[in-house]
């Protein structure tokens, strides 16, 4: 009976085992590390995202590893040959054969072709490892810059929440003060049409917010089951004084990921170029071997060969002028990305330097008179000293100054973040 009582005490373990057990530890799901933070992204965690999924970076890495493994393949050393050979065979002969050898030959690269060759790997190794860095920055700008553009699309939906409030306010003191017979009927109608207006430009810029946020998933990559609206963005489009001269950031223009990466591969050109013209020295064959004459396997020899460039009209001509045209398309490369990294700094810059002006401007004095003049006018309404219609201007020129305010902040964000790409530094949305 205790037997009994036993199994049946391992039989409830068991249940209680697979009933709680198996789903505490097999029923949790992976949400790849946990996803997003409180369901904050930041611009650090996007780029966290986004270096971690991209396509451009993933391809430069592999490129790096298949030219540093066709590297390792390029000592000029072929495989050695062993083999056996006979001699002298004559069958009515005592011994009927003369000789029998084992041989070992290996054949070598002319060295300096050799050296020339690997230095070609370096530098085109070199490159792809500055164009890797290029994409970084790169990436890195797409991603600032669409995060900058949905922080101004968050800014434009609240400017357009606050201007139905204010078409709202307004059409209840209208519907108010035609009640009482203190408006007329076409100012009321005209009231009515502005905030449906309002509330139309309210719905565009919601439709334009998410159509932004989604933009900004798909760049980073961010996993469909991770996409919420409950995901809040904190970084935010706020004015900071920075300045930097044009001629400063000008000079770090041959400093550039791109520019270092331009000049390693016409590095890399020329050392094809040697590699080509040392290909014309004769490149070497050596043997040695074992001889058995009828005695055993007791005396040896060797044997030293050059491959003479005979056909060298059907062969190293072409490696030659290959390497010289190739030499000079890489030139032509580097002065065209001199040209190009110069004229988008200079295009950045000016736009960064008018984009300022007017931000400095708005904040010394087109704020506060935009704001003080909605107020004085909206008193001047409440006590009837101006009639709707010069009120629904006001409110109106106020929005529009305020988002023009929102359009240049975000113009100065993006152009610094162009410069950023230039700098050692970052410079906005600094974690």
């Amino acid at each position: 009976m205790s037997h009994l009582t036993r199994t049946a005490r391992w039989a409830i373990a068991l249940a209680i085992f697979f009933l709680i057990g198996f789903p505490t530890t097999f029923g949790q799901t992976n949400k790849g590390g946990g996803g997003l933070p409180g369901d904050s992204l930041t611009v650090r965690t996007a780029l966290d995202y986004a270096e971690a999924s991209s396509p451009t970076l993933r391809a430069v890495k592999e490129s790096i590893r298949a030219l540093e493994a066709e590297r390792r393949m390029s000592y000029g050393l072929p495989n050695p040959v062993v083999g056996y050979a006979e001699e002298g065979i004559n069958p009515d002969a005592s011994p009927a054969v003369a000789e029998r050898r084992w041989f070992v030959s290996q054949s070598f690269d002319f060295p300096l072709a050799t050296y020339h060759r690997l230095d070609r790997y370096d530098r085109e190794i070199e490159a792809l490892r500055y164009e890797l860095e290029d994409a970084r920055r790169t990436l890195k700008r797409d991603v600032k810059s669409v995060y900058a553009r949905l922080s101004y699309e968050i800014e434009r939906t609240r400017l357009m929440r606050k201007n139905v409030e204010l078409s709202k306010a307004l059409n209840k003191a209208m519907q108010t003060r035609l009640e009482l017979g203190d408006a007329n009927e076409l100012d009321a109608l005209n009231v009515e049409i502005r905030l449906a207006e309002a509330e139309n430009d309210l719905s565009v810029a919601e439709r334009r917010l998410h159509v932004a946020r989604y933009s900004l998933f798909e760049l980073i990559g961010l996993d469909p089951d991770e996409q919420s609206y409950s995901i809040f963005f904190p970084d935010s489009l706020s004015y900071f004084e920075y300045w930097i001269p044009q001629d400063a950031i000008l000079r770090r223009v041959k400093d550039q990921p791109a520019m270092n990466a331009a000049r390693a591969r016409l590095r890399a050109a020329g050392a094809e170029g040697s590699e080509a013209t040392y290909s014309l020295f004769p490149d070497i064959e050596a043997a040695v071997f074992l001889q058995d004459f009828g005695a055993g396997f007791d005396n040896y020899g060797f044997e030293v060969g050059l491959e003479l460039p005979l056909w060298f009209f059907a062969n190293e001509s072409g490696a030659i002028e290959r390497a010289d045209a190739k030499r000079d398309l890489r030139f032509s490369e580097k002065e065209a990305t001199k040209l190009r990294l110069k004229r988008e700094i200079e295009v950045a810059w000016h736009s960064y330097e008018t984009s300022k002006r007017y931000i400095d401007r708005f904040q010394g004095e087109i704020n506060e008179k935009s704001q003080r003049l909605l107020d004085l006018m909206t008193r001047s309404f409440d006590v009837g000293k101006i009639d709707a219609l010069r009120l629904l201007e006001t409110q109106r020129s106020y929005v529009d100054i305020q988002l023009k305010y929102y359009e240049s902040l975000l113009d100065y964000y993006l152009r610094l973040i162009d410069l950023e790409r230039f700098l050692e530094d970052d410079v906005v949305f600094i974690q």
